[in-house]
């Protein structure tokens, strides 16, 4: 049976975060990992993002299909609806980037929308970028074009899936980690590295399967 080890830092670069992060065994033995990051253009990125951690945490524990891919579907759909009933009751406009991984029976699922990316490096340490950005550039000003906002999706939802092997890493993280780290060097050094201060929040999550 595979282990699993994880790591983590996450950095603020005021006195409110708008990453969140949340990892939760669960009782049919799988692992759920999220990483969010809030919109900053919008209200309380550090409100959002947990917002929609905590809703899709809920769906987990709660729901009662085998059928991964349909769990993790149903889950960040469920998280969607619940943040437009706090946008609504609120009266406030949210966004949220987000990643998730899902590790059961030796297999990792993961989706992505916006650009928290995902990185994997194989047993042959060679190291690929396993999610898109869902970003356009406009001049200076860079734009999500899917994400978590309370609207549905425009676009299919896709989860992907690989067999894990020991000796397989990952690296999950917030655009203010990635942009101002090597990630070869991330996911080979012995400790995860500290991100130095900058304009964004940063955060980081590594996952080792031994």
């Amino acid at each position: 049976m595979l282990k699993i080890q994880i790591e983590s830092q996450s950095i603020a670069t005021g006195k409110l975060n708008g990453d969140y992060m949340l990892h939760q065994e669960l009782p049919n033995g799988a692992t759920l990992i999220l990483l969010a990051d809030g919109m900053g253009s919008l209200s309380s990125p550090e409100i959002a993002s947990q917002i929609v951690c905590e809703a899709i945490s809920e769906y987990f524990l709660k729901a009662k299909t085998s059928n991964c891919t349909k769990l993790i579907h149903t889950s960040i759909e469920f998280a969607d609806k619940y943040l437009a009933k706090f946008c609504k009751e609120n009266k406030c406009k949210m966004g949220v980037a987000i990643t998730l991984v899902y590790i059961k029976a030796e297999t990792l699922f993961y989706a992505s929308l916006g650009d928290v990316r995902l990185y994997y490096k194989n047993t042959q340490n060679k190291i690929n970028q396993l999610t898109n950005d869902h970003v356009i550039i406009q001049g200076k000003d860079s734009f999500l074009t899917s994400c978590i906002r309370g609207r549905g999706f425009r676009n299919p939802i896709l989860v992907q899936k690989l067999p894990l092997n020991i000796g397989d890493s990952f690296l999950l993280c917030s655009d203010g980690y990635y942009t101002a780290q090597d990630i070869s060097s991330c996911l080979n050094a012995k400790d995860l590295p500290n991100s130095p201060l900058a304009d964004d929040d940063s955060s980081a999550i590594r996952i080792k399967v031994l």
